[in-house]
């Protein structure tokens, strides 16, 4: 099963040409089903599919291409 995000929240660091994206996904039917449960998830990012708004594709620095991009998982409860 694929679940895509609820919200998608891009930020530019203005001290350098460095992009971060939130994106939020809504788990809460998983939180209240007596069936069926969230075991575990993997987060699939198709960089390809990464652009701005006038639809210009990113490019990811070589160093971290090679490392991954960094992913941090929160809680709702952590965000406050």
């Amino acid at each position: 099963m694929f679940l895509g995000p609820s919200e998608i929240i891009a930020s530019q660091k203005e001290y350098a040409e460095e992009y971060h994206i939130t994106v939020k996904f809504d788990v809460s039917e998983y939180e209240r089903s007596a069936t069926e449960k969230l075991l575990y998830a993997q987060l699939v990012i198709h960089e390809e599919e990464l652009v701005d708004q006038d639809k210009k594709t990113f490019t990811t620095e070589k160093n971290l291409a090679a490392r991954g991009l960094p992913i941090y998982v929160f809680e709702s409860n952590d965000e406050e």
